[in-house]
C-alpha cells in the first residue's frame, strides 16, 4: 500500500525508530546517504559524465546537511574528485552527525566553502546540484544566508543547466502542508527529490506539486506498520490508487444473472434551461462506469437535447417554481426517490428560486428517508452526490449542511470549500488536508476537495473519523469546463460497480484522473473536452496497472 504522511509524522517516526527501537541514526543516515549517492551516479552516467561530473551538495548543518555530506563521501570515494559542498548556516550549532559526515566528507577529500561564499555574484557551474540544505523539519520562515542559498541553487540550475536531487524534499517547502516556507522568492526547483519510508504529503500539495521532479521513495529499514501504528488519523493517507485496486476485480466483472436494476438506479437532478451539458457528461460517465438506470429531472428545454445526446437514459420534466407548484415538486421529488437508488444533484442546476427550491427539497427528502432506512436496519439508503450549483445553494443557505451524512458526499474545487467552509482559498491551499477532514468530520459526511492534487475524506462510521486519501492521478489538461460534471457521473457508476459508497468515492476520483491522463495522450495538453474523460474510461480500464 502507498502510504503518504505528513513531514511530522516522518519526524515522529524516525524519533520512535532511534529512540525506542534502538535502530542507530547513523546507520538510518548511510541507508538514506547511498541512495542519494545512487541517484547522483546514475545521473552523473546518464548524462555520459561518469567521474568527470562536476557535483555541488548545498548543506544545511541538521540532519538534511548530514545526509548530503555522507552521500557526498560515497561519491568521493568511488572516484567522483569533483565533488564539493557549500554549507550554509552555523556549524558551531551543527547536529552530532553533521559533524560526523563533514570530517568524513573532508577525509574523503572533498572540499567545502561557507556561507559566506554564496554570497559572491560569480555562481559555480555544476552538472549536479544536491540540495541538502532543509529536510521535512522546516517549520518556520526561511531568511538571511538560508534564503539566498536557495535563489543560488535555482540560478544554478537556470544559469548552468545543472540537474537537481533534493534530499527529502526541496529546500523551502514545508512537508506538511506543500507551504512556501522561502516567500517571496521560490523553493528549490528539482529535477527530482529522493525521499525516504515514505512519500509526504508536502511533496504533493501547494508548492510541493511541480516543484519536486520525479519522487523516488527508498526504504531504509523503518518496521512495517510503523507509520499506522503511531499516526493520529489526520497524518496518514491513503492513495486513491490502492483504493481502486482493492476493488479492481469489480470493474472487469458483471453478474451474469444482472438485470438493468441490479447496478442502481440514478436519478440526476441538474441542468437547468440551456445548461444541458453538464447533466449529459454526469449520465454519460455514470453509464461508462456501469450504472444500470439513468433518469433525469430537469427542465423541458434539454428534454431534447438530453434524449437525444443520451437515449439511454430516461428524461421527467421538473414542474416549474410558482406558487402552485411546491405540491407537484415534491409529488415529482418524492417519486424520484422511490425509484433511484443514488441522485446526483448540482451540475448546471443554476442558483435561481426553482433551483434552491429543488435543492432543499430534495436534501430533506433524502435526509428523512435515509433516517428511516438506518432505523430500519433492513432498507438501502439512498446515496447523493453533490456538486456545483448545489453546492453554492448550501454555502448560502447553511442549516442545509444539517441535512448531510455518510450517505452524501460532497465535490467542490477550491472556490466552492472556501465558500462552504468560509475560509480565503489561500488558506485552503495552506491547509487542504486539515480542511477537508475538519469538514467531514463536523458534519460526518464525505468530501472530495478538488485540485491539482485531490483530496478525498470519507467519514468512517465505526472509527468516528474520516479516512483521508490523496489522488495522484490526473492531468493539468483537465482543468476544463465539465471536468467536475464526469466525476460526478463516474462516484455514481463506481458505487453501483463496488457495491460500496465507501471505496467508489476514492475509486472514482482515480480513475477520473487516469481518463484525464489517457485523453490527454490521444488530444494533446490543451485539446481534449469534457466527454473525452467518460469516452476514456475503457482505454483506462483496459490498460490498467
Amino acid at each position: 500500500m502507498h502510504e503518504i504522511i505528513t513531514g511530522s509524522l516522518a519526524k515522529q517516526i524516525d524519533t520512535y525508530a532511534i529512540g525506542t527501537l534502538g535502530i542507530p541514526s547513523l546507520k538510518l543516515m548511510e541507508r538514506a546517504a547511498y541512495e542519494v549517492y545512487v541517484r547522483v551516479k546514475h545521473r552523473a552516467e546518464t548524462c555520459g559524465l561518469s567521474e568527470k561530473a562536476r557535483i555541488l551538495i548545498f548543506c544545511g548543518t541538521g540532519n538534511n546537511g548530514a545526509d548530503g555530506l555522507c552521500a557526498g563521501a560515497m561519491l568521493l570515494s568511488d572516484g567522483y574528485t569533483e565533488t564539493e559542498a557549500v554549507i550554509v548556516g552555523d556549524e558551531m550549532k551543527g547536529s552530532e552527525e553533521f559533524r560526523y559526515q563533514k570530517e568524513r566528507f573532508l577525509h574523503a577529500g572533498g572540499r567545502i566553502s561557507g556561507e559566506t561564499e554564496t554570497a559572491q555574484e560569480t555562481l559555480p557551474e555544476a552538472d549536479i546540484l544536491v540540495d541538502a540544505l532543509f529536510g521535512i523539519g522546516l517549520k518556520r520562515a526561511v531568511t538571511g544566508v538560508f534564503a539566498e542559498a536557495i535563489e543560488r541553487m535555482n540560478l544554478i540550475r537556470n544559469n548552468s543547466g545543472a540537474y537537481v536531487i533534493s534530499v527529502d524534499i526541496p529546500s523551502g517547502i514545508d512537508a506538511d502542508h506543500g507551504r512556501n516556507m522561502c516567500a517571496p522568492l521560490l523553493p528549490v526547483h528539482a529535477d527530482e527529490t529522493v525521499t525516504f519510508g515514505f512519500a509526504k504529503t508536502g511533496h504533493y500539495l501547494d508548492y510541493g506539486y511541480g516543484n519536486c521532479g520525479n519522487i523516488m521513495v527508498f526504504d531504509i529499514g523503518y518496521p512495517e506498520g510503523i507509520a499506522a501504528g503511531l499516526s493520529d488519523g489526520r497524518d496518514l493517507l491513503t492513495d486513491t490508487k490502492d483504493v481502486f485496486l482493492e476493488h479492481a476485480d469489480a470493474f472487469f466483472e458483471r453478474d451474469a444473472r444482472a438485470n438493468k436494476g441490479s447496478y442502481l438506479r440514478l436519478l440526476i437532478a441538474a441542468g437547468s434551461e440551456g445548461m444541458a451539458g453538464a447533466a449529459y457528461l454526469s449520465g454519460l460517465s455514470a453509464f461508462r462506469l456501469g450504472i444500470g438506470m439513468v433518469r433525469y429531472l430537469g427542465a423541458e428545454a434539454n428534454r431534447p437535447v438530453l434524449q437525444t445526446l443520451l437515449p439511454e437514459a430516461m428524461y421527467e420534466v421538473l414542474q416549474e417554481a410558482d406558487a402552485d407548484s411546491a405540491l407537484r415538486i415534491q409529488e415529482q421529488i418524492e417519486a424520484g426517490l422511490s425509484w433511484a437508488d443514488i441522485v446526483i444533484l448540482g451540475p448546471g442546476l443554476s442558483q435561481g428560486e426553482g433551483a434552491r427550491q429543488l435543492v432543499r427539497s430534495l436534501l430533506e427528502e433524502i435526509a428523512k428517508r435515509n433516517r428511516a432506512a438506518d432505523a430500519d436496519g433492513g432498507r438501502k439508503p439512498i446515496f447523493a452526490v453533490i456538486d456545483a450549483d448545489a453546492l453554492n445553494i448550501i454555502a448560502k443557505e447553511r442549516d442545509l449542511l444539517g441535512l448531510l451524512s455518510e450517505h452524501t458526499v460532497l465535490t467542490p474545487h477550491v472556490g466552492e470549500l472556501a465558500r462552504l467552509t468560509g475560509h480565503t482559498v489561500q488558506e485552503i491551499k495552506e491547509n487542504f488536508v486539515d480542511t477537508a477532514a475538519d469538514f467531514a468530520a463536523q458534519y460526518h459526511t464525505n468530501i472530495i476537495a478538488k485540485d491539482c492534487v485531490s483530496v478525498a475524506a470519507v467519514w468512517d462510521k465505526e472509527a468516528e473519523k474520516p479516512a483521508l486519501h490523496l489522488n495522484l492521478s490526473g492531468s493539468a489538461a483537465m482543468a476544463k469546463a465539465g471536468s467536475g460534471d464526469s466525476l460526478t457521473g463516474m462516484i455514481a457508476g463506481c458505487t453501483a460497480v463496488t457495491g460500496s459508497f465507501e471505496a467508489a468515492i476514492p475509486a472514482a476520483a482515480y480513475l477520473h484522473g487516469r481518463a484525464g491522463e489517457a485523453a490527454a495522450q490521444k488530444h494533446g495538453i490543451h485539446g481534449i473536452l469534457a466527454r473525452e474523460l467518460a469516452e476514456s474510461i475503457e482505454d483506462v480500464l483496459l490498460n490498467i496497472n
